[in-house]
């Protein structure tokens, strides 16, 4: 709003004239008596409280059930999954979207819950009603994982969605790729790719928001590459195991990428960490008993800090296709 001062200023600089001034002063006058009161924010520490509140009645319920769950028939505790699962799904609809984003964030919450129990739901009913073998039960429930995760996460395309759907459809990849006799390293082949898929996606701003695509995509390629080394070592695969740390670094150089292009730390965190993991364990795995190992992790700890000095001086300008999609 224009104060007296400002108005009364920009008539001294010839920007407006008197008639002007009272005017605007006279529309922001009675503009300021039409506005409605700012809305009531909720206190951090009351949201943090209620989350904690929450979690120990859910964890107390457990404890509680967990003495006569066995005893229980598969009816009554399918049915107490599904009751569970439809009041948290129900919940999260009727908290109200408004602009404050503790109703967003609880929302999300309630959401991510109903997901977890719809795949408990089905892994449920896979295993005790249809008696589906181990490889198929894991594909329902990734599967109906997958589908709701998607759904909630059009609906409502915020952190804990996009967590939830990343999380599911990484894991359907890796389930419907174990079949018998496939090479045990392929599901981390193939959880890689889908990882790096959702990492261009995220630098093009296709997949809102942003800020968790880049980071859950960084942490699912590096989650490949780590499923295929360990794969391959328990059948002594030295070139699947060199495979496996290429991707990783293909992975951490992605990321870097991201990051310093977009100008997004989360990416850069998760490729630091990559760095912190895999570096000194390729450099133990080829230059066994070698001063390269501290001398590599220092360098690179040297190259991140400069990195973030660089970062730190970098002037932006408008933002990029990627960082609008994860503002809106």
């Amino acid at each position: 709003m224009a104060t007296s001062e400002q108005l009364a200023r920009w008539v001294a600089a010839g920007l407006i004239d008197s008639g002007q001034a009272d005017r605007i002063k006279a529309f922001e006058a009675t503009r300021v008596g039409r506005e409605p009161p700012a809305a009531r924010r909720v206190p951090v520490i009351a949201e943090a409280l209620g989350y904690v509140g929450v979690t120990i009645v859910l964890v107390a319920g457990l404890l509680a059930a967990e003495p006569a769950w066995p005893h229980w028939s598969t009816g009554l505790r399918l049915m107490l999954i599904a009751a569970a699962t439809a009041v948290l799904a129900v919940a999260g609809a009727a908290v109200p979207a408004g602009r404050d984003p503790v109703w967003r964030r609880l929302r999300g919450l309630a959401w991510l819950l109903s997901v977890v129990g719809l795949a408990l739901f089905a892994a449920g009913l896979a295993d005790w009603v249809w008696h589906l073998g181990d490889q198929h039960v894991a594909l329902v429930t990734a599967g109906a994982a997958t589908a709701y995760s998607l759904m909630l996460w059009l609906r409502h395309p915020i952190v804990p969605q996009h967590l939830a759907l990343f999380v599911a459809a990484t894991s359907l990849t890796g389930v419907v790729i174990a079949e018998p006799g496939v090479p045990s390293w392929w599901p981390g082949i193939g959880v890689w790719l889908v990882s790096a898929t959702w990492l261009i996606a995220g630098c093009r701003g296709w997949l809102r928001p942003v800020a968790a695509a880049l980071p859950a995509a960084g942490a699912g390629m590096l989650a490949g590459s780590e499923l295929v080394i360990d794969a391959a070592e328990s059948g002594s695969q030295e070139a699947v195991i060199a495979i496996g740390y290429l991707l990783a670094f293909a992975a951490i150089g992605g990321l870097l990428a991201a990051g310093i292009r977009l100008h997004r730390i989360g990416p850069l965190v998760v490729s630091a960490v990559g760095i912190v993991y895999f570096l000194p364990e390729t450099a133990r795995r080829y230059l066994p008993g070698s001063f390269a190992i501290p001398v590599a992790v220092f360098a690179v700890g040297v190259l991140l800090v400069a990195l973030a000095v660089r970062l730190g001086r970098w002037r932006t300008g408008y933002p990029s296709a990627g960082e609008r999609a994860g503002q809106g």
